[in-house]
């Protein structure tokens, strides 16, 4: 268990990095604040940019591009994705699955598979 340190808008907080699914700059904010979605109905908002947060979370974070209009990059915990699935409406588009948040990201099947994989 990694406890990391974050700076938000209260102070630092302390943070179990084996439960953060996900982290992705928050759209809603003119500074590159960053939100960490937990694997759970909450997230935090820290004040740090999205390269900085994944230099602190590390190598089991895999950054990807979120299939959405105005796509932005978003780093995913490899060990907590459940499954892949591909988009069935979508050719080059996959859902990755956690076990309460999921994210549609760029690339096919074998594409996003190896990239959580490490390769």
């Amino acid at each position: 268990m990694r406890w990391i340190e974050f700076q938000t808008g209260v102070g630092p907080v302390t943070v179990n990095a084996q439960h953060i699914f996900s982290a992705a700059e928050d759209p809603s904010t003119t500074a590159h604040d960053v939100e960490l979605w937990w694997n759970a109905p909450r997230e935090t908002l820290v004040r740090e940019g999205l390269d900085a947060v994944g230099d602190k979370l590390g190598p089991d974070f895999v950054r990807f591009d979120t299939a959405q209009p105005q796509s932005r990059p978003v780093l995913v915990n490899r060990r907590l994705v459940v499954s892949v699935i591909p988009h069935p409406q979508h050719a080059g588009v996959c859902f990755l699955q956690a076990t309460h948040r999921q994210h549609a990201v760029k690339g096919d099947l074998d594409a996003v598979t190896a990239r959580l994989k490490g390769g």
